[in-house]
């Protein structure tokens, strides 16, 4: 028996789509088993982790998937007319890995070249220089600083920050063996003018990686005149090397945002700013061609794990990780995250997985100081283009839209000259910012799950002891505020649905949400909707969520737990596929009321189900009212 379900869709989340999925009955196995993930000369190659470096990834000895992006590096290096450059994109976006890859291509490492798009026109000559090389070859050496400013250590002062960035210098020195160098200040040009004379007047390549760090790190420390102070003296540096055309042959700078500095500024060798540069739309991420090409196998081994389709998944993988715009007047060129993308294929599940790299903390306090509704944010929004293009200073207190936009929760979604319109870019950043606002009470300032983190722990124990009563008791403490600002605004039963989810993932309890069945023949009268079924506790649950404005509480849990009921005749089979342990479960409906920036939990009901039967003689209510109508309920839904 095959049946279709959908990802339950929100009205008021306007750009949220419905994937759809097909659920297979488990005893129609496939009798062709699917090849493992890719193999190349007999080895397996290995999705990369975010821990491993460019060079390990291209070692001959160990075989990992590279998606060749050489092609937009010689872009950026044979333009002998702008050799100075800036690309700015979000965190764990392949920045590291592109200038990890740069670095060995100035240094000249061609076996890490072999069969990619680069390889066939090498490194050689690319600059004047002095140094002998061999003729028949395409590669030499050049002499490279890669200046990597995340790892720097905790500072206080600009001095602080000048002493660590003074070590790194002295150690590139030292892994060159530079003779008479002298560290301290004005080091980064003696370093520069003592590598182009020991590699034969070669000019140098200058890489430099998350340049902003530490500005934002001042920031973050509430320091606003050291990251003034940060600002002016990268400014100052930039500068330098920027204008020494002869010793530098290239400079390439990225980080996430552009800073106001005057290194940026148009004029005659000045760094280029190609952020949003089409030739460079595509350079960081992976497009859907790429992911097709380079993943099929692994994306056909995700879908036997889960018994869909490859075309199931690359919807689902699009929903869920597409939508990122570099370039501003195609919106037809996206690309997806690729830390989730890797990660959501390995783990063979949809989730929010680069969310959980940075902090959304910034986002509830701004949310309610601007006084933003939900359905608003998520909807996208116009903006004058000057205020995102012309860079960042210490001096402006950044708005909500333009930090989820330079940190990557907002995106381009085409020009409206002199505005440029934003969106959220896909379901993963979509369901952050709903779990993050979730997870904050505005009436108490500080996170939510602060608050019932205690009291969750002990809802998952009551659940699996079977104590009913004690665990809804729990819910009622915890309360479900509303998040629509202004807070006195009645909340939305969406609202609900997602905080409850949010309580459970607090909780510790694995579960999943919003799924919709429906039989194959797409019949309007035919289907039904689970909002949570857990996933990992002794004995699961299927619950069935009902909001009601009225005080008709009691009807609405009846109502929910007849759907469940139901579920059992019209849909037994693909119900006990979904479930782990389905030879015992329990039915649980609950109500609640909706009040002014509040809602209720008024009325449920709950009852045992043995391997897809349920046992309506044992169950439980919350209040003799509720138990008397789900008596009189019974006589109706027996079989006469």
């Amino acid at each position: 028996m095959l049946f279709k379900v959908s990802i339950k869709k929100h009205s008021s989340l306007s750009f949220a789509v419905t994937a759809v999925l097909f659920l297979q009955y488990v005893g129609s196995q496939s009798t062709n088993p699917l090849p493992p993930p890719q193999e190349q000369n007999n080895k397996r190659i290995h999705l990369p982790t975010p821990d491993i470096d460019w060079e390990m990834i291209r070692n001959p000895n160990v075989t990992y998937l590279y998606v060749d992006k050489t092609q937009y590096l010689w872009k950026l290096v044979i333009n002998e007319k702008a050799r100075r450059r800036f690309i700015g994109r979000y965190r764990r976006f392949g920045k590291s890995m592109f200038l990890q890859m740069a670095e060995q291509f100035f240094r000249g490492n061609e076996v890490l070249f072999k069969g990619l798009f680069i390889e066939k026109h090498g490194n050689k000559n690319l600059f004047p220089t002095e140094q002998p090389s061999d003729v028949e070859g395409k590669w030499m050496k050049y002499p490279v600083i890669n200046l990597n400013f995340k790892t720097m250590e905790e500072f206080t002062t600009i001095e602080d920050f000048k002493k660590d960035y003074y070590k790194r210098i002295e150690t590139i020195a030292r892994e060159y063996e530079v003779h008479d160098f002298e560290p301290g200040h004005g080091s980064t040009m003696q370093l520069i003018e003592l590598l182009y004379f020991k590699f034969n007047r070669t000019p140098v390549i200058v890489l430099v990686d998350e340049y902003d760090s530490p500005y934002e790190y001042a920031l973050s420390q509430n320091n606003a005149n050291l990251a003034k102070q940060i600002r002016n003296y990268l400014d100052n540096l930039f500068g330098m090397m920027k204008n020494d055309v002869r010793r530098v042959g290239f400079l390439f700078i990225m980080g996430i945002s552009k800073l106001v500095m005057g290194v940026f500024q148009s004029g005659a060798n000045n760094i280029v700013d190609e952020t949003y540069n089409p030739e460079y739309a595509e350079a960081f991420g992976f497009t859907e061609e790429e992911i097709t090409e380079h993943l099929g196998l692994y994306i056909d081994e995700f879908a036997k794990n889960v018994s869909l389709t490859r075309k199931n998944i690359m919807d689902s993988l699009k929903h869920w990780y597409d939508g990122y715009q570099f370039d501003p007047n195609n919106r037809s060129r996206r690309v997806f995250n690729p830390v989730s993308t890797f990660s959501s294929i390995r783990n063979k599940r949809f989730d929010c997985y680069w969310i959980k790299t940075s902090s959304m903390d910034p986002i509830p306090e701004m949310f309610y100081e601007e006084g933003w509704s939900l359905d608003r944010l998520l909807k996208g929004t116009v903006i004058s283009s000057s205020l995102i293009m012309d860079g960042l200073t210490e001096r402006e207190k950044p708005t909500l839209i333009r930090w989820m936009f330079y940190n990557g929760y907002y995106t381009l979604d085409g020009q409206d000259f002199p505005n440029i319109k934003l969106k959220i870019p896909n379901t993963e950043i979509e369901t952050a910012i709903n779990k993050t606002l979730l997870s904050y009470d505005p009436t108490a300032q500080k996170p939510y799950k602060e608050l019932c983190l205690s009291q969750l722990l002990m809802f998952k124990v009551h659940l699996e002891s079977e104590n009913i009563q004690e665990a809804i008791s729990i819910l009622r403490k915890i309360g479900f505020p509303a998040y629509s600002h202004p807070l006195t605004q009645k909340i939305e039963s969406f609202e609900v649905e997602r905080r409850l989810d949010m309580l459970f993932e607090i909780a510790g309890i694995k579960h999943q949400s919003g799924f919709i069945f429906k039989k194959a023949d797409g019949g309007k009268d035919d289907g039904g909707d689970i909002e949570i079924w857990t996933e990992d506790l002794a004995i699961n649950y299927v619950i069935e969520t009902k909001t009601t404005p009225g005080t008709n509480g009691e009807s609405r849990a009846l109502h929910g737990i007849e759907q469940l009921l139901n579920y059992t005749r019209n849909y037994r089979d693909s119900l006990m596929i979904k479930l782990s342990h389905p030879e015992k479960i329990f039915f649980l409906s609950w109500a609640f009321e909706l009040r002014e920036g509040c809602a209720n939990l008024t009325s449920w009901i709950f009852l045992p189900v043995y391997n897809g039967e349920p046992d309506l003689d044992n169950f439980q209510a919350s209040s003799d009212g509720v138990e008397r109508r789900f008596e009189d309920f019974k006589k109706e839904w027996l079989p006469k």
